[in-house]
């Protein structure tokens, strides 16, 4: 199987286990949502929280790779869909009970800190979670 199978199928494996957090916390959601993306061509968010207009993507990274490009990129696609909210959720689908991903640890100066800070300067509510963190904000969504 090539990286980019792999990926993709290690990606959708992350993805299960958010959708299942918000079946459990009983979010209301979309799935593969349709919006013209940063590049004017149609794209897709993994999912939107209907009654919070949250949208959220949820990027798997199991190294270093490719994060320079993905990471920015992702950052840029929340602000351009229309929600109220965007949610950038990282994680490892390898590493989900480590203490953290070697990744995650190494990004000390990289495109982590590099997408919290984006976050901060933009005018649009941006989040950036490691999926370990996530059911935290799930469940606070049934508070507000």
């Amino acid at each position: 199987m090539g990286n980019g199978t792999k990926a993709n199928k290690n990606g959708k494996k992350l993805e299960d286990l958010f959708e299942n957090l918000l079946i459990k916390h009983d979010i209301p959601y979309q799935k593969q949502v349709k919006y013209t993306g940063i590049y004017g061509k149609q794209s897709k968010m993994d999912f939107y929280l209907t009654d919070h207009d949250v949208a959220i993507e949820i990027k798997n990274q199991t190294g270093s790779g490719s994060v320079w490009e993905k990471i920015p990129h992702v950052m840029h696609s929340l602000i351009k869909f229309p929600a109220k909210r965007g949610v950038l959720v990282c994680g490892d689908i390898n590493a989900i009970n480590e203490s953290r991903d070697s990744w995650w640890k190494d990004s000390g100066n990289g495109a982590i800190v590099w997408a919290e800070n984006f976050a901060k300067s933009e005018s649009k509510d941006l989040s950036v979670f490691h999926f370990r963190d996530i059911e935290a904000f799930v469940k606070s969504l049934n508070h507000k």
